[in-house]
């Protein structure tokens, strides 16, 4: 029981010194989001086996980014099955608003 204790405790030691080693890294070379960016990365991988879980830490560890913790409650709305078949309905959407946009722009700037 002693050496399954002191092998958990390794193991997780190791766990954290690769996560502070990962956030120092973030940190140290400038990348996006840095120290913190590692922090949701970490919460997801811990909670994968537990979807509700998941969510819910998920929420949590993106809460400086509400955009972000607004996506994990559709997430957990979504119900595993195929939505509505609307894919040439996204391709168009992009250039039709921006043309939209562009004719706005011409009647309201002249």
């Amino acid at each position: 029981m002693e050496r399954r204790i002191s092998v958990l405790w390794l193991r997780w030691s190791g766990y954290v010194v690769i996560v502070a080693a990962g956030a120092f890294l973030a940190e140290a070379f400038a990348f996006d989001y840095g120290a913190k960016g590692i922090l949701p990365i970490v919460v997801l991988y811990l909670f994968r086996q537990n979807k509700v879980g998941q969510i819910a830490a998920g929420f949590v560890a993106f809460l400086w980014e509400y955009t972000a913790s607004a996506a994990f409650v559709l997430v957990a709305l979504y119900n595993g099955k195929r939505g509505m078949k609307l894919k040439y309905v996204f391709y168009a959407f992009y250039p039709v608003h921006l043309l939209i946009l562009y004719l706005l722009s011409l009647v309201l700037f002249k």
